[in-house]
């Protein structure tokens, strides 16, 4: 990759093909299943975040260029913290809200393009006091930022763990199930002969385009009937997870990378899965279940279906997505852990959040 280095700063009016070509490339060659970054990097993801979730909110995309090759794309937004940070000026990527696998957009073969780009950062004439990104421990994007942050004379904390799980699905169903706990095994088995024996049981799964509006109508059906819709957390008690969905699905579906999974009652939807296909990787980004049905365990039988039907499509990997919850650790027992670091401008404001994030952090393990 010869070439002088150079990096823009540009607006949502200069995506243009060549970027997004390089943002598709970028995200390509940084994937590594579940060690590296995953659709919720993409610009798919990114773009419809922009229109739906983030109005308001001021955004930027660096892109670095060696020669007239782009090596690296940092897109992100701005805001303001007052919790434990003080009124510190914050940076973070655009895909850290409903992100999953984090990690860089940077070209692996020239990984000091980050390094140009927190320089232009450090310089610039932004209003940013720390810029928080997110990657996967022990990855060598981890290691990265921490290398090129220092070396741009920026300061550095490590903060927040969270770890996810994630299933290795195998090469059959039959092999998946049998290593499950018995326990589990028999919560799947006995959870489908009571809901057969209360009517006709169906799976389908609706990734095409002209699926989305029936996804969309059998997820609202099942919220609706869900303990989330009670606890205000469903779709549809969220007007912007509704807009965000209502933006995002049909552009997954046109793109080939949707994947939703409904398990219905005599034509009913008691239970869905929403997913992406991301290569050899699912990734689990929502789903719920009619209460009424809950001692039938609706929601691990549609896995059931759905990890069958992964597993003969070639799909290697379930990634549940999010927190270690107890319903997820009945399917596995592995896990990845993403980190976040908080870098620090070398400013009087960047040192003073630095100073008022430790002494948050000193006050929080003194509860």
């Amino acid at each position: 990759m010869p070439g002088e280095w150079t990096v823009e700063q540009i607006g949502d009016a200069g995506l243009t093909p060549e970027i997004a070509a390089a943002w598709q490339r970028l995200l390509h060659v940084s994937a590594r299943g579940v060690e590296g970054p995953d659709l919720t990097a993409s610009m798919l993801w990114g773009e419809s975040l922009l229109a739906t979730r983030l109005e308001g909110r001021q955004s930027l995309l660096l892109v670095a260029r060696q020669g007239d090759q782009i090596a690296g794309l940092l897109p992100l937004v701005f805001d303001t913290s007052r919790r434990g940070m003080g009124a510190t000026r914050l940076l973070e990527p655009l895909q850290s809200l409903y992100g999953g696998r984090m990690g860089l957009l940077v070209d692996p073969r020239a990984p000091q393009a980050l390094r140009h780009m927190l320089s232009h950062l450090r310089e610039a004439r932004l209003p940013w006091d720390a810029l928080i990104l997110t990657t996967l421990e022990g990855s060598a994007d981890a290691q990265l930022v921490q290398q090129e942050a220092r070396t741009c004379g920026l300061g550095v904390l490590t903060g927040r763990r969270q770890s996810s799980p994630y299933v290795p699905l195998g090469t059959s169903w039959e092999a998946l199930f049998e290593g499950l706990q018995k326990k589990h095994r028999y919560t799947i088995r006995s959870g489908e002969r009571r809901l057969r024996e209360q009517g006709a049981l169906e799976y389908r799964e609706l990734s095409r385009p002209e699926d989305v509006e029936e996804l969309t109508r059998c997820m609202s059906h099942v919220e609706k009937g869900s303990w989330k819709d009670a606890a205000a957390s469903s779709i549809a008690r969220n007007p912007g997870q509704q807009r965000f969905y209502d933006h995002f699905l049909p552009r997954a579906a046109a793109s080939a990378v949707l994947s939703g999974h409904v398990l219905l009652l005599d034509g009913m939807p008691i239970a869905y899965m929403l997913g992406l296909i991301d290569g050899c990787v699912f990734l689990d980004l929502k789903e719920s279940f009619d209460a009424a049905f809950e001692k039938s365990s609706p929601a691990h039988v549609l896995k059931r279906f759905v990890m069958s039907s992964l597993i003969a499509r070639g799909i290697t990997v379930y990634d549940f997505m999010g927190e270690c919850e107890e319903y997820k650790l009945k399917w596995t027992d592995r896990t990845y852990t993403n980190v976040s670091v908080t870098l620090f401008r070398p400013t009087i404001r960047g040192r003073v959040a630095k100073w008022r994030s430790l002494l948050s952090r000193v006050r929080n393990r003194s509860k």
